[in-house]
């Protein structure tokens, strides 16, 4: 693996685009920490509870703790989005409906 061969890297991005929330915290909490350098930085798909706002701020929270408490500072930023409203027209249910994506940029703790 390249945990194995000592691999090290600036900066990582991570898909979760269909992950489960354990797998996501299975590479942050032990991958990530054997794959990033010390002053690097991480980022991931932060798709989570996109289809409704409240749910979408639920999940921020939620995922700050968590990275929190596995040794990680995380810093959001805010990308406004177009409106999609037309390219929803006969889709029953939205998977994406917030104004503003938000882009999370973590570190280690200092």
């Amino acid at each position: 693996t390249m945990v194995d061969d000592n691999l090290v890297f600036d900066a990582i991005y991570y898909d979760t685009f269909a992950e489960s929330y354990k797998d996501f915290k299975d590479f942050y909490s032990e991958q990530v920490l054997g794959l990033l350098d010390t002053a690097g930085r991480w980022s991931y798909f932060n798709g989570m509870g996109a289809d409704r706002q409240i749910s979408y701020d639920v999940y921020q929270k939620i995922v700050e703790i968590d990275l929190y408490e596995a040794g990680y500072d995380v810093e959001w930023k805010e990308v406004a989005l177009p409106d999609l409203g037309q390219e929803w027209e006969g889709v029953r249910r939205k998977y994406w409906n917030v104004e503003k994506y938000r882009l999370p940029v973590c570190k280690f703790l200092d």
